[in-house]
């Protein structure tokens, strides 16, 4: 999938219908401060997820069509979407529905073991059915992150 405008998700995330599921503030407020541009589909077990958040290009995993290597995606990911800065900067976010404490120790055990930072909001602050799915956010340590200003 290639990267897309912000302005094509916010037609597909909050459409008409969408409204009583979506809180498209919360979801503004947390563009505005990334100063987020562009999004895409979230990754599937196909993706070498860490090269991504790095450089903003999705690489498969070696082997992945030919042998059926698989990569290992976070815990409890549902709902994903992948979004990058005017700067080349990328995050994964995905909205399960699962307490934030209990997600929080799955995620950064995983975020650990591969090199990522992880940030688990509670469920009042994911803008997807605010209340019932919390929030993750994945991205690459800014020391480790590449970048990619296409």
């Amino acid at each position: 999938m290639s990267w897309r405008p912000i302005e094509t998700y916010l037609e597909f995330g909050f459409r008409t219908g969408g409204k009583d599921k979506s809180d498209k503030r919360l979801f503004d407020e947390w563009v505005q401060d990334k100063d987020i541009v562009r999004w895409t589909y979230g990754p599937n077990e196909l993706v070498d997820l860490p090269r991504y958040l790095r450089t903003g290009h999705r690489y498969y995993v070696p082997g992945a069509f030919s042998r059926g290597a698989r990569y290992e995606l976070p815990p409890r990911m549902d709902h994903a979407t992948m979004f990058k800065s005017r700067s080349g900067k990328c995050w994964l976010t995905y909205q399960p529905y699962y307490d934030a404490a209990d997600t929080r120790l799955l995620v950064d055990d995983w975020a650990e073991r591969h090199g990522l930072r992880a940030v688990v909001y509670e469920k009042d602050e994911s803008w997807y059915y605010p209340g019932s799915t919390c929030l993750v956010v994945i991205d690459a340590p800014d020391e480790l992150g590449r970048g990619n200003k296409r």
